[in-house]
């Protein structure tokens, strides 16, 4: 049975970091719009869901952690409590049957101990893990609905056009690195080589 719980937290586990990333996401990609009545739906939705996530955490914290289990004793000391029995009951007559009844008992009383706490400790994670998988759904929900409220609100930030400034630092740089190049054209203008005559046509 411990197997098996500790088995079944895996999923809320992973469903509890992906919707995380996904409520960071929405806080960090959408940007705020009071005067908007979408916005109003979309952060009471997203603030419910950051409640319900931190309530989610805690549950699942208490299902996993803090639980210690009772184990049957060992074979060696079973075996050293039977030496024991056979040494105090050696010298009656019945001896021997007198201990393999205190071992009996021994054991149910282990048994009987171990498997109470370990079912207490069973019920109580099964019941956090119930109550892990109820705000779960809660979360899952809040999420949903933000992402519909936010996209139906138009928040994202990247969506806006950002301006692009240009800063000129030296003008008088600019200015002289075009007269250069013009300068350099209209030299290479003025050296360029004529072109060759064409040679005369022969006498017929």
């Amino acid at each position: 049975m411990r197997e098996k719980l500790n088995g079944r937290l895996q999923i809320p586990l992973l469903l509890i970091i992906t919707l995380s990333g996904a409520i960071v996401y929405l806080l960090q990609t959408y940007e705020m719009k009071p005067s908007d009545i979408t916005y109003k739906f979309y952060s009471i939705s997203l603030g419910v869901g950051c409640v319900s996530l931190i309530i989610c955490a805690y549950y699942f914290v208490r299902s996993y952690f803090d639980y210690t289990y009772k184990f049957l004793p060992s074979s060696q000391e079973t075996e050293e409590y039977l030496n024991t029995l056979n040494e105090t009951y050696d010298e009656y007559d019945d001896g021997k049957e007198l201990a393999e009844r205190y071992l009996e008992n021994y054991l149910c009383s282990y048994f009987i101990d171990c498997a109470s706490k370990n079912t207490e400790c069973n019920d109580r994670r099964s019941l956090f893990l119930h109550k892990t998988n109820k705000w779960l759904i809660i979360v899952a929900a809040c999420t949903l609905l933000s992402f519909v409220t936010a996209f139906l609100g138009d928040f994202n930030k990247r969506k806006e056009s950002v301006p692009l400034q240009v800063k000129i630092v030296n003008m008088s740089s600019l200015e002289g690195g075009l007269n250069g190049e013009g300068k350099k054209a209209k030299q290479k203008e003025q050296t360029a080589p004529a072109a060759p005559a064409a040679p005369a046509a022969p006498d017929s």
